[in-house]
């Protein structure tokens, strides 16, 4: 059978297989519920971490896409401000 040494009286005593399963029952328990609670919070940490990187990204993307209209807008603006201008120099 296992002993142990009280840390108290230093006498040795005996430990039961029922006792030893019931606290590597309960270290286990434990354990579980630790590494259990460690990941979930890494998860969700994760997860904000990547909900915030697509929000950035699809900023970015947003902002580029309305500066190219705005560069298009433009750019047709200056081809109808042309074309008028030749429109109206030929009929002069």
């Amino acid at each position: 059978m296992d002993t142990i040494i009280c840390k108290h009286c230093g006498k040795e005593i005996e430990i039961s297989e029922a006792l030893i399963h019931q606290v590597e029952e309960k270290v286990k328990k434990e354990v579980s519920k630790d590494v259990e609670l460690k990941f979930q919070k890494d998860l969700e940490a994760e997860r904000e971490k990547l909900k915030k990187e697509l929000a950035e990204k699809q900023t970015q993307e947003f902002d580029s896409l309305q500066k190219e209209l705005e560069e298009q807008k433009k750019k047709k603006a200056a081809e109808d401000a042309k074309k008028k201008a030749e429109a109206e120099g030929s009929t002069i």
